[in-house]
Formats: C-alpha cells, structure tokens, sequence
C-alpha cells in the first residue's frame, strides 16, 4: 500500500475581509486532493474557523499557534491592515522557522482599490519580512489564482505544464489562463491563436477528404498542416515551460530576499509579456552596470558595517542577475559564440563571489557549466578553487562541501584520472556522515556509494564495485519509496538502477539487467517530461542533462538487448534515444556530442547487420565529426570509441553496394577513402592510452595496421584459401605482408559460411561446409528455408551461425575419434579455435568462447617453438587476452598479451637469421 504523504498548511487572515478567498482556497485545494488522490498525496489546509468550536482549556488562538508549529507550510493574506492574530500567527511561525527550518512563510498583499491606502502596520511588517525574514515584497496580487500558482511551484518540485495547465505526475491540477505570467504573454498567445488557426483548417481539410479520399492536393494539405502544427506545438511547449521555469526563479530569489534590480525586472517584463529574449539579454549585459557594481566594491573598503551590507546585497542582485542573463542566452539555444559568452560571464561572476565572499556557489554552477561542454579541465581548475575555498570557510555547509567533491570526482572520472575521482569521494564519505538532514544525507551517500562503485569497476572489475552499488540501490530505493513525490529522490534512483543494471548483466542476471533498465528508463522519462529543477541537491541536473540520462540509459539498454539477439527490440529503444539526443543538440550541441556519437555508431552497426548499408554510412558520417571533436577535447575517454567507429565505417565502404558480407577485395570496394579511414583511426591510437588499460586496443591497431600495410589488393584474393601453412600473403606493390590465417579472416570478413574455408573429417574424407549439408537433410538441422528451396538455400551459403557452431562441434568430435597422426592434435586445436570465434565473435557467448580458447592454448605450447606455427599460436593468445579482457580478468588478460608478443617476435628473429643465412622461407 502506497505511503501517504501529509503537506499540512495553515491559512492566517483576516477572516471578515478574505471570507470569499479562504473558501475558494479551500474549494481549490480540494480539488487538487482529487486530482492527487491515486498518488498518495493529500493537502491539508486548515484555517480557524474550520478547527474544533469545543472549550478550550486555554485560549483558542493556542490551539492555533500550535497547529502553526507543526505545519509545514502558513500562507498570509494581507490587504488593507493586518490584524493583532495574524501578527501572532506570524510570530510563532518565525520562532518555529528559525529553530526548525520549519514552517515555510508565504505572505501575500492584495492590491487595494484604487483610492485606498493601506494602514501603517502593513507597511511595518513589510518591513520585518525583508529585515527578518529576508523576503523582499513583490507587486500585490490581484487574482486568487497567482497564489494557488505559487503554493503549487513552491510545494512540489516536479510541476510541469503543457497547454496551459499545470501537471503533477500527469494530472492536471491547475489551469494558468487567469495567471498574469501567462494569459499576458502576447507572443505565446499569439502562438495559442495561431494553433486554433490551424487546428480549424486541419478539421476542415479532414471533412473534405472523408468525401473525396484520393486527392492527392487535400492529401498533401493534410501532411503540410500536421506538420506545421507539429512545429507549433513544439514551439509552444518550449515557450511555456521557459515561462515556469521563469516564474519558479523568481518565486526563489524572493524566499532569498534578492529584489531584483531594474534591468531584471524590465528584462522579465519582455520575456514573460511579450517572449522577447533578445531585448531583455541586451538589457542584462548593460555595460554601465558593471561600473555600478565596480563603484559598490569600492565603497565596501570605506563604508560602516550597516552600508557594507547594503553594498554587498548590490553585488548579489548583479551575481543573479547575470545568472538569468545565461538563463536567456541557454533558453535561446547555445552556439560557439554563445558558449564563449556563457564563459566569460561565469569568469567575471566567479571573480566577484571569490573577491567579495559571497554567492560563492557560482564557482560550482561554472564548473558543471565547463563539463557540459566537456571543457573538463578547465571545470577541474574552476571546482578545485571552490574546494580549496570550502577547507578554510569554517561557515560552509557539511551539505555543499560534499555535493562539491561529488561534481569534482565526476570531472576527474571523466578525464580518466580515477585515484583523484576516489579520493573526492573518500573525502565526500567522510563529510555525508555529519550532514544534519536525515533525507539530504542518505540521499547524498547513495550517490557517493553509486560513484565509488563506478570508480571500483574500472580499476578492479565488478566484484569489487558490487557491495558499494548494491548498498546504494538500498539506500535509494528505501528513501524512494518514503518519498515517492520528491524528484531528486527519484532522480537518484534512476541513476542507481542504471549502473546496477549494468551489473547484473556482467554477472548473467539478465531478467534483473532487463528490468531494471527498463525502471530507470520510466524514471527518467518521467522526469525529463515533467521537469523541475526545484532541488535539494546542487547536482540535481538541468533540463538537457537530463535528457542526456535519458539517452545513455536507452543505449546501454539497447546494447543489452542486441546482444541478446533481440535486434528489433534494440533498435527501436536506440532510435527513441536518438530522438532525444537530436532534440537536445537542437538546443545545446556540445552538451550531447558523446552520446549521440555512441548511439550513431551503434544504430549504424544494427543497420549494417540489417544490410541498410546507406543508412549505416550516414550514422557513420554523423558520428566521425563528433568524435573528432571528442578526442581533441578528451582523448583517454572517447579516442577508442573514435577508432572503432572509424574502422567500422572503413570496412563499411569496402562492401558498399553489396548485398551480403563477402571478401572486401571485389570491385565494390571504394579503397582510397577506406584507406584515408584506415590512416585516421592509426593516428588517433595511442598506446600510452590504451595499454595495459584495455587490451583490446591492441588488436584494434593490429587492425588498422594491417588495412593500411595491405592496401587492399586485388591480386591477394588468390591467396586466401590457402591456409596450409597457417598464414596468408597480401602483397602491397613490391613487399610482402604476413599475417596469422584466423586474423586474415576476421579482417576480410568473419563469416567463414560464405567461402567453405573450414574442413570437415568424414569417413576419412576432408570435406567442406556445403558438402556436409548437403548430405544433411534440412529437418534434421532445424532449418527453415522460407521461400526458396534447399538447392537454393544453399547456394546462396547465407547459412546461420548455430550451423557453423554445430559442423564444427561435428569436425572436432570426428578429429577426436581419429587415430593419433601427425596434425591429430593440431587440428584439434584449430577446431577450439575455431569454435570459440564462432562463440564469440558471432553469437557474443564470451565466457563458453574463453572456455575454447584455453583449450587451444593448453594444446598451442608445444608449437610455440615451431616456426611453422608460431604466427597462428601467437594469434590464439591474443584471442584469449581479448576474451579476459572482456570479462574484466585483465591480469590474465596481461599475460596472454605478452605471450603473444614474445611468439611474434620469435617469429621476426627467426625469419630474420632465415633471410641472412640464405634458407629457404
């Protein structure tokens, strides 16, 4: 049964003068209960007249008081005077607040006829409110409405809106059009108009063409309105979630007690009334306010204590206000012009908060602001100042300091300097501890576990990162589930259930990988559709950062589910996050470079697979530019993503045109643009780099190495079958090429089917893959041939991979069971071979693959000192490295690299001496 969560608000007024207001407050709330019922949540909104009329044993107003105390929230309403009771109410609220941090105080004035003034006690509590409370008092209301918006924004952080209503986990619970923020927007109500516009033409063209379907003209007309109405409405909900966004922002500076100088407020006033970003950033990047705030500083060395503080509330009013000049300029979209703007903003904010000790948070904001834009050493220096700042400011919160070290152990994650990553966190998981508030600090050691967990896969594997991550599941999952409304909770969930997913998956949980990516993806959705950057916590992420989330958990979802060899599946959830990623990089494409290049490249392997092979170069062509642009900025975190998306695309243009997977050298193959590809990748390695952090990248340059030393030549094509001496020969003008057989054919193409290169023993008899099916009857193997006949079937040699798997099981046994001779062991051995690349390399069965491989290499020592084999074997070893590595063995993985470097240069020396001593090759 669903916690129900309790928000107590108690209403101080007037009772005579608000007697129309308090019923419609409580007819308002009322509603909302409904609408929120199913949800868990219930308002409760008492006022006095509503409470217990019995005796009391004290007077009546201290039942008041003390309902006071342990509401969450007390809403004033004040108009022409404001009364002896409410002042009391007001008191006890104070007291409580400032010892509890409990109950929040909303006063609101009402505007008074025009002609009346209002009594000297208002003007005087107004006063208190900025001197005790530090709320500045914005413009009275003067419809009901603004302050049933304002409770709802200030009470729930996850608000959204959409055409004109605001939601709360999808239900309406409140209509903006007697909101002033909105209803005097012209440029959004000119959009509302023109969508009523198109909305009637769109009905008309649909009535006409229920009597003539076929028109192609009211056919094109229909497409043309849906697509412009689209755009509309894209447009519109952009617009109106700028608005609250706005609006929630202001509603915060003024709980801060920032009153907003003239520009900002002049500067909102075209935004939210006519949607004029233009003319209000022009307005905030005022150059005379500089020297304003220039002059203040100065004043500040000369002035009393009482004027220093007046001079510094002018330092923070420009701090926030050039805050929402980087809001406008984001909400406008970001370009390398604005992002550098962005920068120099932040620079001079920063200089200010160090300068004159205060906002210094906006050293934090300008430094998430640089990871977004994968400017991560700079975001480094930026946080490591703040860092420094925080150790010697005694009066820093527990909370800041560790959400700090929590944003700075992931910029240093992400430039792969993972010793510094742990020791923020080690230093963050000291702090948590001493964090007052029960739900900031268990939230905030949920994630610090997640990130030490993360940290711990990659330098020791997954086991060792499992207790960190599973504990932070727990912790996030209890404070979830006790607080099923807050977003930030949720969001931490979301995070948590992604790595854990991953998890499960590398230890073959795959009911558990499965649904647990499919929880985090429904979290995230939700919360990118709903957005609300209302946070407790500082890393809470902005809109296109969430999305961003989004995105990344989709792909690793889709990579699980390929693997699974649930194609369709992945596609779909892969092209979905496709279709985030484009909508943010529509707005900020820096900030989503990374994933859109991974999702590109992945999408456009799927297709290649599918054979839309068009498709695949353009997602190939999409991703390179992105990842150049990566690896300038951050190579150790995106070069070897780079290299294999450009090999990929290399190898991709060598069977341009072709129907199926066949050997590259055909005249299909468009060499001097592969060849290009080739070149780039081997420039992007690095083996500092990668060494020794992830093997695999050795067999990738060996790759690389051999497409370009190859050049690809026609004249090699005769060589290839021709493994007897296990190494084939491709020749590149006057110089000859040796490389292993197994390697020459993962590069030319990994289907060994298609050319019946693999042998079988039957009857004493070597025979090849044809002609072992066809003396297998199809029912036999279990295959379907669909539309075509069996002679068909197999002359088009498409044949599955369990086929191979099965005929070389089958070769394998046969060898076995023969009598002892001279290659009886080492064609065992290159059935073990073979097998495990089938496994792996085909069918992604990495742990049964490693199991083949170790047997191949038991049986290869006896060959490594025979020159005749020593190319194959050191080709076995690195099978077997890259198969370690795959399961995160790395030391084993380590070992298996070195012996298959030491083969291959035994094999060089020998060659060597061979040539000098004149013996035969």
């Amino acid at each position: 049964m669903k916690k129900e969560r309790t928000i107590k608000i108690f209403l101080a007024s007037s009772i005579e003068e608000f007697k129309n207001e308090r019923q419609e407050l409580m007819a308002f709330f009322g509603s909302v209960n409904n609408k929120l019922r199913k949800s868990g949540i219930y308002i409760e909104l008492e006022k006095c007249e509503d409470m217990s009329s019995a005796v009391p044993l004290k007077r009546k107003q201290d039942d008041y008081n003390e309902y006071i105390k342990n509401s969450d929230y007390l809403i004033m309403l004040i108009g022409r005077d404001v009364g002896k009771y409410t002042l009391e109410e007001f008191d006890v609220a104070l007291e409580h607040f400032l010892k509890y941090r409990t109950p929040t105080i909303l006063p609101y004035f009402k505007k008074v006829p025009e002609g009346e003034q209002v009594q000297k006690r208002v003007l005087d509590f107004e006063k208190r409110l900025v001197k005790q409370l530090g709320h500045y008092v914005h413009d009275p209301y003067s419809h009901l409405s603004e302050i049933e918006n304002d409770v709802l924004l200030t009470i729930f952080e996850g608000l959204g809106v959409q055409d004109g209503q605001l939601l709360l986990n999808e239900q309406q619970v409140m209509s903006l059009e007697d909101v002033p923020f909105y209803k005097g927007n012209k440029a959004l109500q000119q959009k509302i108009e023109q969508k009523k516009r198109l909305e009637e033409e769109y009905i008309a063209v649909i009535r006409k063409l229920s009597k003539t379907p076929s028109s192609k003209d009211l056919l094109g007309k229909k497409e043309e309105l849906e697509r412009e109405r689209g755009t509309l409405q894209r447009a519109i909900d952009q617009m109106e979630t700028d608005m609250l966004q706005e609006h929630r922002e202001m509603l915060q500076k003024r709980q801060l007690g920032i009153r907003l100088n003239w520009r900002e407020k002049e500067a909102r006033d075209f935004v939210c009334n006519d949607g004029d970003y233009e003319s209000a950033k022009n307005l905030l990047r005022d150059a005379q306010w500089e020297e304003e705030v220039s002059l203040s500083g100065k004043k500040m060395e000369l002035c009393t204590e009482e004027q220093r503080e007046q001079q510094l509330v002018e330092i923070r009013r420009y701090i926030f206000g050039k805050k929402t000049l980087i809001s406008y300029i984001k909400a406008t979209g970001l370009t390398p012009e604005s992002v550098d703007e962005i920068k120099a903003i932040y620079e001079n904010l920063a200089e200010k908060a160090v300068a004159y000790q205060t906002e210094q948070k906006v050293l934090q904001e300008y430094a998430e602001f640089l990871m977004k834009q994968n400017c991560l050493e700079e975001g480094i220096a930026v946080a490591e100042k703040l860092r420094q700042y925080y150790k010697n400011d005694e009066k820093t919160r527990n909370k800041d300091k560790a959400e700090l070290l929590l944003r700075l152990s992931d910029l240093y994650y992400e430039v792969v300097k993972l010793k510094e990553s742990q020791q923020c966190l080690s230093e963050a998981l000291e702090i948590i501890p001493i964090i007052a508030n029960d739900l900031e600090r268990e939230g905030l050691r949920a994630l610090a576990n997640r990130k030490m967990g993360r940290d711990l896969w990659e330098i020791e594997g997954p086991d060792k990162a499992q207790k960190w991550i599973r504990e932070a599941l727990d912790i996030s999952t209890s404070l979830s589930n006790q607080n099923p409304q807050d977003g930030t909770l949720r969001w931490i969930l979301g995070n948590v259930m992604g790595i854990y997913a991953t998890l499960m998956n590398k230890i073959g949980e795959k009911k558990e990988t499965e649904k647990f990516y499919e929880k985090s993806i429904k979290i995230y959705g939700d919360l990118a559709k709903n957005y609300s950057d209302s946070s407790w916590c500082s890393l809470f992420p902005d809109r296109e950062n969430m999305a961003c989330s989004l995105q990344s958990v989709c792909r690793n979802y889709a990579i699980f589910l390929n693997r699974m060899n649930r194609r369709e599946e992945a596609e779909k959830v892969s092209r979905k996050a496709l279709e985030v990623g484009r909508s943010i990089a529509a707005r900020n494409p820096q900030a989503n470079e990374a994933q859109m290049a991974l999702l590109c490249s992945f999408i456009a392997g799927i297709s290649c697979a599918e054979k839309r092979y068009k498709e695949a170069e353009s997602l190939y062509r999409e991703a390179r530019p992105l990842y150049k642009s990566l690896t300038v900025i951050n190579p150790r975190r995106y070069g070897d993503a780079a290299i294999i998306n450009t090999t990929k695309m290399a190898k991709l243009l060598e069977q341009k045109k072709r129907e199926s997977y066949v050997s590259p050298l055909d005249d299909s193959y468009e060499g001097e643009e592969a060849l290009e590809l080739y070149r780039e990748a081997q420039s992007l390695y690095d083996e500092e780099n990668y060494i020794g952090r992830r093997p695999y990248f050795n067999f990738v340059n060996a790759k690389v190495q051999l497409g370009t030393a190859a050049e690809m030549s026609r004249a090699a094509s005769r060589f290839v079958p021709k493994r007897d001496s296990g190494y084939v020969k491709r020749k590149m003008g006057d110089k000859w090429v040796e490389y292993a057989g197994s390697e020459a054919e993962r590069i030319l193409g990994r289907r060994w089917e298609h050319r019946g290169l693999l042998r079988l023993v039957k009857e004493g008899k070597i025979i090849s893959v044809e002609e072992w099916l066809k003396s297998k009857p199809p029912e036999e193997l279990g295959i379907e041939t669909r539309d075509m006949s069996w002679e068909e079937w197999l002359e088009s040699k498409r044949y599955p991979y369990k086929i191979i798997e099965t005929f070389i099981q089958t070769a394998l046994n046969n060898f076995q069971s023969m009598k002892k001779s001279e290659n009886y062991a080492w064609n065992i051995l290159v059935c073990y071979e073979e097998w495990g690349t089938v496994l792996w390399k085909l069918m992604n069965r990495v742990e049964e693959a490693d199991e083949m491989y170790k047997e191949a290499c038991e049986m290869a020592v006896q060959y490594e000192n025979d020159n005749t084999y020593r190319m194959r074997v050191s080709g076995i070893y690195l099978k077997r490295a890259m198969t370690l590595a795959a399961m995160n063995r790395m030391e084993e993985s380590k070992e298996y690299m070195l012996k298959s470097r030491k083969c291959e240069e035994c094999y060089k020396k020998s060659e060597t001496e061979g040539k000098a001593g004149g013996k035969p090759r």
